[in-house]
């Protein structure tokens, strides 16, 4: 492990996951897509002004692009979603919508994935060993996920079906276990989904990821694997969990 300090470009992710925390908290109060708008106008706009003007590294600004491309191709997986009823987006009237998504929603997945990705990228830098920085956003992912799932629940912006009485889905609270449980899985595949840039391939040596695997880190076609894994861990553990209820 190479982590000396952290710097400025940590402390904005850090501060803007903080500050949409808060503006959430603030919003059960409310139950207003305004300040779902100003949490996400917000904090993506911080994170973008900083990318561009600030983060030499460029992780940042890979960071946005993956996430603007998985924000806009998720909105397929959710049309399917609400469809069937497993999600319900309770201010559509109030909100533009793409497809079957309200824009404030498709933003808040951009910041969400936009956040993971550079955390995962800036561990990534620090750890020789992959499977290390993978594990530890994958967790991330899973605990941040499921706090900004509930707060939003509980500002009544969306439900997420549990499924009906006697035999509810695995859940914590009202947000369904394999959704915190689909960002976990997805994080933690996010050397194959990323790549690895080429300054970090002469670090690894043994147990390096591009040892065995030659992925592009081109966040174009890392945004596209990304919407696809988390797409499919989604739908397959929603499938996993529907046939386990039979049996509960």
């Amino acid at each position: 492990m190479e982590l000396k300090y952290i710097n400025r470009t940590d402390l904005i992710i850090v501060g803007m996951c903080i500050l949409f925390i808060l503006i959430s908290l603030i919003n059960i109060a409310f139950g207003s897509v305004i300040l779902l708008y100003l949490a996400d106008i917000t904090t993506l706009g911080v994170m973008t002004y900083w990318g561009i003007k600030n983060d030499s590294t460029k992780r940042l600004l890979k960071s946005l692009i993956v996430g603007g491309i998985v924000g806009v191709l998720m909105t397929f997986l959710e049309t399917l979603f609400v469809e069937v009823s497993i999600v319900t987006y309770l201010r559509k009237n109030s909100d533009l919508v793409i497809l079957s998504t309200p824009l404030s929603v498709v933003l808040f997945w951009i910041f969400f994935i936009s956040a993971m990705m550079y955390i995962y990228q800036r561990l990534r830098s620090s750890f020789s060993r992959f499977y290390i920085p993978s594990l530890l956003t994958g967790i991330t992912a899973f605990l941040l996920g499921l706090i900004l799932i509930y707060l939003g629940d509980r500002s009544r912006q969306w439900v997420w079906s549990v499924g009906a009485d006697p035999k509810p889905m695995p859940s914590i609270g009202p947000v369904p276990l394999y959704v915190p449980l689909a960002f976990f899985i997805t994080f933690l595949l996010s050397p194959y989904i990323i790549g690895v840039s080429n300054d970090l391939m002469t670090k690894d040596q043994t147990d390096s990821v591009t040892k065995f695997f030659k992925i592009s880190n081109n966040p174009l076609v890392a945004g596209i694997r990304c919407a696809i894994v988390l797409s499919a861990s989604m739908y397959g553990l929603l499938m996993i969990f529907n046939r386990l209820q039979l049996y509960m």
